[in-house]
């Protein structure tokens, strides 16, 4: 058995066991999203739409995984039809951060009155045109897989500049996910710095340094999710390239490539939820509730708020503010509770 059948193998049965966990994970993420007003609506329908995407990746990945373990049992005579899917949601999963990015430039530049807007066309929008273009590409892709012969030993494409095209492809892959990164960074540090003059001055209107502590929180949110992103998106576009590169096809381990697919899949949505801290806080509060419906030890104990000293460090260890980075005698989800609770009030 070769080291290379073997990483194959790992690879394949590492994506087995993950991919069950992404259609719930995401599942209860769109459920905050509905549930908890947290965010801008534009975004909001970003991420339930793209949590939406993860969920059906997942679906039409899982009749390809088990054909893989065992063709026979496989519930499906064509697979077609879900690796058409499953190609239509890579390229969605690839290229989302664009919107996500653009948005959060979008609130910062018309931070005086973007809250107000309510309807989400560009988050509609955006969504329309990256499931148009994730078509058309896996179309393209599908058709130049699907006709392949080999001559000679060598893979012929129905069109000769296919193998040109993806290696360009995934370059452009790879330097749109760090622009994006690049840029949400600069929102971040731009909304954080225009927050601290604005509190050190007072001369803003309440609705505008409310927007921009919201940009704040949601571009820490959104920072999480690039950087796994970022990494996925890395991991994948060198694999396109060493496979459509004759010299470096054959060190590439089978099903690499989904599996890094697969783990982007799940890790999303977890980042989405621990780097927010309204979203943070009630799924601690979900899941401790739960434990305590299982063990049916809840009525004997006193119910104490579980995030109301979490963090607490002594000596100059302690917990910092997000915003102006001083030391925080309790948590940072209690200050941002307490500090957005306050604002939401003077707003009204």
């Amino acid at each position: 058995m070769s080291l290379h059948y073997l990483l194959g193998q790992i690879f394949l049965h590492a994506e087995l066991f993950l991919i069950p966990f992404g259609p719930f994970l995401n599942a209860y993420f769109i459920y905050s999203l509905v549930k908890h007003t947290v965010m801008h609506n534009n975004l909001r329908v970003l991420m339930i739409v793209f949590s939406i995407v993860l969920i059906c990746m997942s679906f039409s990945r899982m009749p390809q995984l088990i054909s893989s373990v065992n063709p026979q049992w496989c519930f499906l005579a064509n697979l077609s039809i879900p690796y058409y899917i499953h190609s239509i949601t890579i390229a969605y999963f690839q290229f989302t951060v664009i919107p996500l990015t653009i948005e959060r430039i979008i609130a910062t530049v018309r931070s005086k009155k973007y809250e107000k807007e309510i309807a989400p066309y560009f988050g509609v929008a955006s969504c329309l045109v990256l499931i148009i273009v994730g078509a058309a590409i896996s179309t393209y892709m599908s058709v130049q897989f699907k006709d392949e012969k080999e001559v000679a030993g060598v893979e012929v494409y129905p069109d000769p500049y296919f193998p040109e095209f993806m290696v360009a492809f995934a370059s452009l892959l790879f330097l749109t996910t760090l622009s994006s990164f690049i840029a949400l960074i600069i929102v971040f540090r731009y909304n954080r710095q225009r927050y601290l003059l604005t509190e050190t001055t007072q001369v803003r209107p309440m609705q505008e340094r409310y927007q921009y502590s919201e940009n704040i929180r949601t571009s820490v949110q959104l920072m999480s999710i690039l950087v796994i992103l970022f990494v996925c998106n890395s991991i994948m576009a060198l694999t396109t390239i060493l496979y459509f590169n004759k010299a470096t096809q054959l060190i590439l381990p089978e099903h690499l490539y989904d599996f890094v697919v697969t783990l982007g899949n799940t890790l999303v949505p977890i980042a989405a939820i621990m780097f927010h801290s309204v979203l943070r806080r009630k799924s601690h509060k979900y899941l401790c509730n739960f434990r305590r419906h299982v063990t049916k030890h809840g009525e004997n104990k006193v119910n104490i708020s579980e995030n109301a000293f979490a963090g607490v460090r002594f000596g100059n260890n302690g917990p910092k503010s997000l915003i102006n980075g001083q030391d925080l005698i309790f948590s940072k989800d209690k200050e941002r509770e307490l500090y957005f609770e306050q604002l939401r009030k003077s707003w009204k």
